[in-house]
């Protein structure tokens, strides 16, 4: 974050925000279920897309 020191506060404020959100993202990444879970929502979507159209 200190690379981002040359940004206007509120600015700096919401990069840190969002740099905050994606560790957390991450970090969520790191249970045994994540992956299986990620990747049966995601066969379900695209199962559901498909079928719509």
């Amino acid at each position: 974050m200190t690379a981002l020191g040359f940004l206007p506060d509120a600015r700096f404020r919401r990069a840190e925000r969002r740099v905050e959100a994606f560790h957390q993202g991450v970090e969520s990444t790191r249970s045994d279920l994540a992956l299986p879970t990620v990747l049966i929502h995601s066969a379900i979507e695209w199962l559901l897309l498909v079928a719509c159209c």
